[in-house]
């Protein structure tokens, strides 16, 4: 083998062989340069744009009024009748609840019931709710409920329009409190809060119902606030009613109130 015994040929072999393994052991340090380089973290992806709330409507025709409440009583003489659904019990007047109806006249099944309260706010954003301000008015509802609570709403805060009478609507879940004698229950639930202004004063018409059951129950709220009748200041005011209640058969007097619902924690804080 000529190539073989030639001493040139050998020496150029390796230098050639020498000079492969460094270029070889260049691109592999390169390689691994560029493997251990740190990336460059990556922009956390934006929030979504929040969607811009619409004015949903139901009216007034829909509700069947006249079939669905009963005859409208003086809460507040002069000022404000209510009806509620018909053939439901109503609570005495109380100076925390504007009205109270519930479905079983005795009060022995707590649930579903409608509570309506009422606060005068001071320096309210907005002074009475229109058509044309309720989309701002549902607007200042959702950012007070998130500022208040991380708790997650099973339905969000929503503009309606309902018969004549615009609100801000939300679900909730929520953990009632029950009160029998000496013995005392919680009952998870939900509730569907309807809630406006007038004249200075934020009403909530605030339906109670088991899990699962606002829809059964949502359309009768809905009747309840299209038929307030808030009436004219100048009218003369009506004579005041004798207070008639359904009483709980085993009591003679009213029933220790439930305490208003206490809202969940989130399940992370639940022990």
């Amino acid at each position: 083998m000529v190539h073989d015994s030639n001493p040139n040929y050998v020496a150029g072999m390796q230098a050639f062989c020498i000079l492969c393994l460094l270029l070889l052991a260049g691109c592999q340090g390169e390689t691994d340069q560029q493997t251990s380089a740190p990336q460059k973290a990556s922009k956390p992806a934006a929030k979504p744009a929040a969607k811009p709330l619409t004015l949903r409507t139901v009216s007034e025709a829909s509700l069947n009024l006249a079939e669905v409440l009963g005859d409208a009583n003086p809460v507040e003489p002069g000022k404000l009748e209510i009806a509620g659904p018909l053939d439901w019990g109503r609570a005495s007047r109380s100076s925390d609840y504007v009205a109270r109806f519930y479905l079983d006249r005795t009060r022995r099944t707590r649930l579903p019931r409608i509570w309506i309260t009422a606060e005068t706010i001071s320096e309210p954003a907005i002074e009475t709710v229109t058509k044309e301000n309720v989309i701002e008015y549902a607007t200042l509802v959702a950012s007070q409920l998130r500022s208040e609570s991380d708790q997650e709403l099973l339905e969000p805060v929503i503009p309606m329009l309902i018969g004549s009478r615009p609100c801000a609507r939300y679900v909730r879940q929520t953990r009632f409190q029950f009160k029998d004698g000496n013995n005392q229950r919680s009952v998870v639930g939900e509730r569907q809060v309807l809630m406006t202004m007038v004249a200075g004063r934020q009403f909530t018409v605030d339906l109670h119902v088991l899990r699962g059951d606002i829809k059964q129950f949502r359309d009768l709220a809905y009747a309840v606030l299209a038929g307030m009748n808030f009436l004219d200041a100048a009218e003369p005011e009506p004579a005041e009613e004798p207070a008639t209640e359904d009483k709980p058969a085993t009591e003679d007097k009213p029933a220790t109130e439930d305490k208003p619902a206490t809202e969940d924690k989130p399940a992370t804080d639940s022990p």
